[in-house]
């Protein structure tokens, strides 16, 4: 019998409420669903793969009368969630490596500047940083922009204010760059302590 004939079969279980019928679907449809999104997203590997497959299948068991055998199979159900999802994931790795590449230059060039005892306390390997804890530093969008000018030695609120998106005329926009700037520093300290 066909992976789809055997998904149907447990789907119509789910349905009436079989109390087995949830055990029955991951075992017949993690491992080849983890198939279908590894080869959507190969470099995720086979935990992201896993993962993924894990939540195609935990979304159709939230509300399991999404899927219409009617109009196609729960194979098929599944599989266009599990190709999404490893599509998203993808895509969201590249967003992040791109964000972390841009950030990265910066990095080491602070990191090779001599300043003093800052120096000494923040010298680390930045591509190391980047590559295992850049989701660390890199939080929001505007997190980038703002190491950036960290890393730049700028000091002019201004130029800060502009990264974050504030207003630099704004009577407390000091105060809240100053805070933006420390949550950054702090970060950096976090890091160079876990290497």
């Amino acid at each position: 019998m066909a992976i789809a004939e055997r998904l149907n079969r447990i789907h119509a279980d789910v349905l009436i409420g079989a109390p087995t019928a949830s055990l029955s679907l991951f075992q017949e449809a993690l491992d080849p669903l983890a198939t279908v999104a590894r080869r959507q997203f190969p470099s995720g590997g086979s935990e992201v793969a896993h993962d993924i497959a894990t939540d195609a299948i935990l979304y159709y068991l939230a509300d399991p009368s999404r899927c219409d055998t009617a109009k196609g199979t729960l194979w098929g159900f599944l599989c266009g969630i599990a190709a999404r999802d490893a599509i998203d994931v993808a895509r969201q790795a590249t967003g992040r490596a791109k964000k972390q590449g841009d950030v990265e230059f910066h990095v080491e060039l602070w990191g090779s500047q001599t300043n003093e005892t800052e120096q000494v306390e923040f010298q680390i390997d930045a591509r190391k940083i980047m590559q295992t804890h850049g989701d660390k530093l890199i939080r929001q969008p505007e997190d980038g922009p703002l190491l950036d000018l960290i890393l730049q030695d700028e000091s002019r609120t201004s130029r800060f204010a502009d990264a974050l998106g504030l207003d630099p005329m704004d009577p407390n926009v000091q105060k809240t760059v100053k805070q933006a700037k420390d949550r950054m520093v702090l970060r950096l300290k976090r890091l160079r302590d876990e290497l």
